[in-house]
């Protein structure tokens, strides 16, 4: 079984794990142990994450976009419904290509925002909590990846793009932005949100993940904005924030939106002229 509130639904998504590497119906771009069955229990349509890869590997620089068909499954016998075949989201040489071997500091890290982490928490200067989900060794490599995430932050806050440029791969930072805001994700400032670091280079955004209840697929888009016109009519609480629909706004990177979609890097990256 995988997800968090996933898990919590009649329909379950899974995760399949061979004794060999294969390519799974011919979908995936190599072989691998590792695929995973999405559910999509929470998107009727089932067609929110499947579009949103196909839209993603259309941007020439997000690292890894999964692939994704659709088959029935049958479990022991008894159908299951329509899933959502997509590749695991893991470093191989078919999927996230990294080198997260070795003995150095500066190995390939694959790491994800993720409000739930259990496993190789580490926290970085904004508060953000990641999940170290590339394999690695010692407490040298983990301080490592903890200061690069927080050095990579407080760069952008400088404004600076030849700073931010040393750091970051601005460009994977517009593309994953664009199909971020473009779903208009409320996912992406607490989960499933990626970077790819790898050995020797900088930090990318990346691979992008988990779109079953983006576009306008959430039934608590609701926030507080400051400075806000009243004359939409939209209500006031007691201390002047005014409760909106957000989707009618940029999103994703709204500094003046309190929702938990709200990202961090998206809202200071937008505060950069360039």
């Amino acid at each position: 079984g995988r997800g968090n509130q996933s898990w919590t639904v009649p329909k379950k998504s899974f995760r399949i794990k061979f004794n060999n590497r294969i390519n799974l119906l011919n979908q995936g771009k190599g072989k691998a142990k590792s695929w995973t069955l999405l559910a999509n229990h929470c998107d009727k349509s089932l067609l929110r994450n499947d579009a949103a890869c196909f839209f993603a590997s259309k941007l020439i620089n997000i690292p890894f976009v999964s692939s994704s068909s659709f088959v029935e499954l049958y479990l022991n016998g008894n159908y299951q419904g329509v899933y959502e075949l997509c590749d695991q989201i893991q470093v191989n040489d078919a999927r996230v290509n990294i080198d997260d071997t070795g003995e150095d500091d500066d190995i390939g890290y694959l790491v994800e925002l993720d409000d739930n982490v259990s496993d190789d928490v580490i926290q970085i200067s904004n508060g953000d909590t990641f999940e170290i989900k590339s394999n690695f060794k010692t407490e040298s490599q983990k301080n490592y990846i903890t200061n690069y995430l927080s050095q990579s932050y407080e760069a952008i806050l400088t404004k600076n793009k030849q700073i931010v440029d040393q750091f970051i791969d601005i460009p994977s930072a517009v593309d994953a932005y664009i199909i971020e805001e473009l779903f208009k994700n409320p996912d992406v400032g607490w989960g499933s949100f990626y970077f790819t670091k790898p050995k020797g280079d900088r930090l990318y955004f990346g691979p992008v993940w988990d779109f079953d209840i983006s576009a306008g697929n959430s039934d608590d888009d609701t926030g507080i904005i400051w400075n806000f016109d009243l004359s939409a009519g939209n209500p006031m609480d007691d201390e002047g924030n005014v409760t909106i629909k957000s989707y009618k706004y940029t999103y994703v990177g709204n500094k003046s939106i309190m929702m938990i979609q709200q990202n961090l890097w998206f809202v200071a990256l937008r505060e950069c002229d360039w």
